[in-house]
């Protein structure tokens, strides 16, 4: 896995509803260029905006679980959008969440299904003791935490059919991007 910044400079006023400020632009332009596929995984959790936003986002989206389980913990759970490559729904969400921890970016080709299938073996851990746990891989200050800790077979089993994932730093004028490990040919 490798990984690289990318930084916004000052931060100026929006001056109308429709502007983000230069780091958000930056972002904005970053996410964009990518040459896959791009998705968001969203924490409800974090803000009731979130959802209000992804219900009138026009995107495709679902909850990472299924269920009972995810009836009940509808307002709380994370959900994976697809982003088409000029999405206003990527601006809105940069807009308003852009530094509150609000989710994750990743780049992938596999399908929606597909790629939604993966993330969800990831969605609980067993911790020493044997006790099930809810793990936020989702949170990006989580995922800044997790990923250089891994194994490389952690790592490799972990990004999948997943490029890339970009979150915010723990600045959040600077947008992490970390890279999945690169496969061998055979």
């Amino acid at each position: 896995m490798t990984g690289t910044t990318v930084e916004g400079h000052s931060e100026r006023p929006a001056s109308s509803s429709n502007d983000l400020n230069d780091v958000q632009l930056a972002v904005l332009k970053t996410l964009r260029e990518q040459r896959a596929p791009l998705f968001a995984l969203l924490d409800a959790a974090r803000d009731d905006r979130v959802l209000d936003l992804l219900q009138n986002s026009g995107e495709k989206y679902q909850s990472l679980y299924e269920g009972q389980q995810g009836e009940d913990l509808a307002n709380f759970a994370p959900y994976l959008v697809a982003l088409p490559q000029h999405s206003s729904f990527l601006r809105a969400i940069l807009k308003e969440g852009w530094g509150k921890s609000w989710g994750v970016y990743l780049t992938c080709t596999s399908e929606f299904g597909d790629l939604r299938k993966h993330l969800r073996h990831f969605l609980e851990v067993t911790l020493p003791g044997g006790k099930n746990a809810y793990f936020r891989f989702y949170d990006p200050r989580v995922l800044r935490v997790y990923l250089p800790n891994c194994t490389a077979d952690d790592t490799k089993e972990f990004f999948g059919p997943i490029a890339a994932y970009l979150a915010e730093d723990e600045d959040a004028k600077k947008c992490c991007i970390l890279l999945a490990p690169a496969k061998k040919e055979i």
